[in-house]
């Protein structure tokens, strides 16, 4: 029940995450526990919530899933499952701009079972809807040079194998310009 993530602010309360997957709006001058939102599972929630000025919360589980709440209550208003990969991890908290949450996922470890190829995904903040994502690496390269983007085994050189590629997670939080059309993400 591990707390790693920063709590946040908003609408009176103090948002803070937690690694049994739940979510605790408390009481900034008590400590009390005001309402609290269990996730849908995994390892836990290990980013900050976000936290929009018309009163949403938005957090996501250890199972990859993006949850929209009322910030007063903790009813959800939409959720939206983003992972593809048994590997995939949501290490980076959830910005808000123009109406979209911004949200990047990487590998929860580097071992086989815990790899996952790097994304940033922008969702619509009224639906969840995924609108767009961008992998941050080919969906295949080739082992002899990881650099050669392939499909097949011919594509690559020297006879190697074409496989799946991992890495590039994108485990900080994004970085939204003045304007909110332009996103910064590592």
């Amino acid at each position: 029940n591990g707390v790693t993530a920063t709590p946040t602010m908003g609408h009176g309360l103090l948002f803070v995450p937690a690694w049994n997957n739940t979510l605790y709006a408390l009481s900034p001058k008590t400590g009390k526990i005001q309402w609290s939102y269990e996730g849908d599972g995994g390892v836990g929630i290990h980013s900050s919530a976000a936290v929009t000025a018309d009163g949403r919360v938005i957090i996501a589980d250890g199972v990859n899933v993006v949850h929209c709440l009322d910030a007063h209550t903790g009813e959800a208003l939409w959720t939206t499952p983003i992972g593809e990969t048994v590997g995939d991890h949501v290490w980076s908290s959830p910005q808000v701009a123009n109406n979209r949450v911004f949200i990047g996922l990487s590998g929860f470890t580097d071992s086989a079972s815990g790899r996952a190829p790097g994304r940033l995904l922008t969702l619509d903040l009224d639906t969840g809807a995924i609108l767009w994502q961008r992998r941050m690496v080919p969906a295949k390269v080739c082992r002899t040079d990881t650099e050669v983007v392939c499909t097949t085994e011919g594509d690559c050189p020297g006879g190697g194998t074409c496989a799946t590629a991992y890495g590039a997670g994108v485990r900080a939080t994004p970085a939204i310009g003045p304007t909110g059309e332009d996103v910064f993400a590592n």
